[in-house]
Formats: C-alpha cells, sequence, structure tokens
C-alpha cells in the first residue's frame, strides 16, 4: 500500500521541528486511522444507548459530552487520513453494535474501549510524522483519559462504592428471585443492571406492586410504567444483574 506524503520536507507549514524517528510506521498507522473512522456508526449506536438508559441528567451530560467528543476525534482522524492519503474514507454503512445486557454493563464496557482505544491512538500518534498531526492525536489521548475517569464516577454514582469492582454484590435471576418481598425476605427488584432494595417501600408491601413481582429483572416493565424516573435515586442500591 502506498500513500503520498504532502509537502514532506523538514520545514513543512506543518511541522517545525526535524521529523522524529517513529517506532510505527506511517503506513501502519494510516490503518488504523481507517479502522478508527469506520467504526463511527456503531460508536453513534452504542452512545445513543448509554444516553437513553442514563437515569439523571448529570449522567445524560456526561455521556452526551463523551458523544461529542467522540465526533470531534472522528473528524480529526479523517482530516488525517485525508492529508496522508488525498483520499476520503467514511463509516461502515453495516453495524455490528450489539446492545449491552444492561446499563452497567454499557458503562464496564465503554470503560474498557476507551482504555484499548488509548494503546491505539497512542500507535497512531508514533506513525505520524508531523508535529501537527501528531499534536491533534495528543488531544484525543488526553480525552480518552479523561473519558475513562467519567465512566469511574458514574460507576460509582450507580453502585455506591468506592471499590466496586471488588465489593458490589453480583445477583444472578435465580439469587434475585429469593428477594421476592414473602416470607419475611426482602423485596429487591432489577432495573438496567442494578438491584434496588423496595422493602421499605409502602407501595412493595408483600413483594408486589401493581401486578409486578419482586425478586425479578423489571427493566421492561419499569421502563412502560414509570419511564427513567428520579425514583429509583432515592432507592437503596443493593448489587448488579450478573449476566
Amino acid at each position: 500500500m502506498y500513500f503520498s506524503i504532502p509537502y514532506y520536507n523538514p520545514y513543512n507549514f506543518y511541522r517545525s521541528n526535524p521529523m522524529h524517528k517513529p517506532y510505527r510506521t506511517l503506513e501502519e498507522a494510516l490503518i488504523l486511522v481507517k479502522e478508527s473512522i469506520q467504526h463511527e456508526k456503531d460508536n453513534e449506536l452504542f452512545y445513543n444507548f448509554l444516553i437513553s438508559l442514563a437515569p439523571t441528567k448529570e449522567e445524560k451530560g456526561i455521556f452526551t459530552a463523551i458523544q461529542y467528543d467522540k465526533r470531534k476525534h472522528n473528524k480529526y482522524f479523517k482530516e488525517i487520513y485525508k492529508f496522508y492519503t488525498d483520499q476520503n474514507v467514511s463509516s461502515l454503512q453495516n453495524s455490528n453494535f450489539e446492545k449491552p445486557k444492561s446499563y452497567i454493563n454499557g458503562i464496564k464496557k465503554a470503560r474498557l474501549a476507551e482504555l484499548d482505544a488509548f494503546e491505539i491512538y497512542r500507535d497512531i500518534r508514533s506513525g505520524l510524522p508531523d508535529e501537527y498531526y501528531r499534536n491533534m492525536v495528543f488531544e484525543i489521548l488526553t480525552d480518552e483519559l479523561t473519558h475513562a475517569d467519567k465512566y469511574d464516577y458514574i460507576l460509582h454514582l450507580n453502585l455506591g462504592k468506592k471499590d466496586y469492582y471488588r465489593q458490589t454484590k453480583e445477583f444472578t435471576l435465580s439469587e434475585l428471585a429469593q428477594y421476592d418481598g414473602t416470607m419475611g425476605n426482602p423485596a429487591y427488584v432489577a432495573v438496567n443492571g442494578i438491584v434496588y432494595d423496595v422493602s421499605n417501600i409502602s407501595k412493595w408491601k408483600g413483594g408486589t406492586h401493581y401486578g409486578l413481582t419482586a425478586g425479578k429483572d423489571l427493566s421492561s416493565e419499569f421502563e412502560i410504567c414509570h419511564g427513567v424516573s428520579k425514583k429509583l435515586e432515592k432507592l437503596p442500591k443493593v448489587g448488579i444483574l450478573k449476566g
């Protein structure tokens, strides 16, 4: 594969310093750039999913800001690819997006994806000979680290524990079924991957609420009956739904 390099001399408009010696080739970097651009549609669908499930205005705002950054990164990568190849590249028309099993799983997936992307973008930066575009990718790298911190913050808000990775209780559906509010058992319900304690809610007396039964994943039912409600914010969180 051959890529042209416009104005390729040590004193071009985009580089005031002599060319660095990369440990990645320009060809390798541009392959990674192209792959990043092509995943644009999947990224859009993924962040739209998280925004739709976010239970608070604050969390929706965080995801919206991250989505804005992702669009900016895609614009940068298109500019880089165009500069070195004189070609345009678009996102793939067919999407491979799969909805996460829950809101919490989606956040965890997003956080790991940010760290994976950081390694890829670091390789891209190393393969670019022009300081102008290397600085552009450096901005993207710092954004990715900031995003990972924001996901940690959202996980902390939803799971209520600083050390959620080690101490948060995980419920299988069969384990959750034991907390149905009958025979003196607490009443727990799962909504979007988070398990809430509704034992002290009068309307859930006996583990039932307008035809709904505790001890189950009620994500779909809750969405139909209540939508994204602030009521969830007031309920004690006792764990997450495994799976």
